[in-house]
């Protein structure tokens, strides 16, 4: 097969899969009838475009849903991209997406991994819609610390490593937000959640400190996370020497 057959094939490839040239094409208000018809078209291309410029309207709560119900089904990689980056704009329907945490299967953490994140910054979350919430504004954040005490034990795994990736994103740090996440760690019984919040606390430094610094060193996830956090810290203070 020549290279040039090769190239037509590979395009042909990313098409299918939602691929389209971002510069070329630019969201459009007069596009939102016929995008939201298009959302649900056979080819992928077209689909990944409607999302596109569907981002304009995200914020109205049928769009977010509309977008959110295609997420749950879509398969083209880039096509879920679209739509993910479309919902980012989705500041007023938080509570929405919300709703959709641990919904779309994407290999979700339901069991302790066998080992901790390899990662020296904050792991990408592997919940499509925690990674969405977590490039959001901080703005969000009280509805994702809500959601910890509200929301099933599903969704609380989700959320509270959607607020990892929103403080390491927005580079935050705040102490209620510590306190907040400190007590939820308490009063939990789930260890895939505490797993989970020793992430999060990196990302909190240096109000959680202490916090890491009392976990006991029984050969857990936990503790063996608490440490890379401590670890991170201590290059921290390093540096501003």
């Amino acid at each position: 097969m020549s290279e040039q057959k090769k190239g037509r094939s590979t395009r042909t490839q990313l098409e299918s899969r939602g691929f389209i040239e971002h510069f070329d094409i630019y969201p459009n208000k007069r596009e939102k009838e016929t995008s939201i018809v298009n959302l649900n078209d056979k080819q992928a291309i077209k689909r990944t475009i409607a999302a596109k410029h569907l981002s304009l309207f995200a914020n109205e709560e049928e769009i977010c849903k509309l977008l959110l119900q295609r997420l749950t089904i879509e398969k083209a990689l880039y096509t879920r991209m679209e739509i993910c980056k479309s919902l980012q704009n989705a500041t007023q329907q938080v509570g929405l997406l919300i709703d959709y945490l641990a919904v779309i299967p994407n290999k979700q953490y339901t069991t302790l991994p066998k080992r901790i994140t390899k990662k020296n910054s904050y792991p990408l979350p592997r919940d499509l819609i925690a990674r969405t919430l977590g490039r959001m504004d901080i703005e969000v954040l009280p509805d994702l610390l809500n959601a910890l005490v509200i929301k099933p034990r599903k969704v609380q795994r989700e959320a509270i490593i959607a607020i990892g990736y929103l403080l390491y994103n927005n580079d935050f740090s705040d102490e209620i937000v510590f306190k907040i996440i400190e007590a939820t760690y308490y009063n939990s019984k789930d260890p895939v959640y505490r797993w989970k919040v020793m992430i999060v606390m990196g990302q909190l430094l240096p109000y959680s400190t202490e916090f890491l610094s009392s976990i006991r060193n029984d050969g857990t996830l936990r503790y063996k996370e608490a440490q890379k956090a401590l670890s991170k810290q201590k290059e921290i203070s390093t540096d501003e020497l």
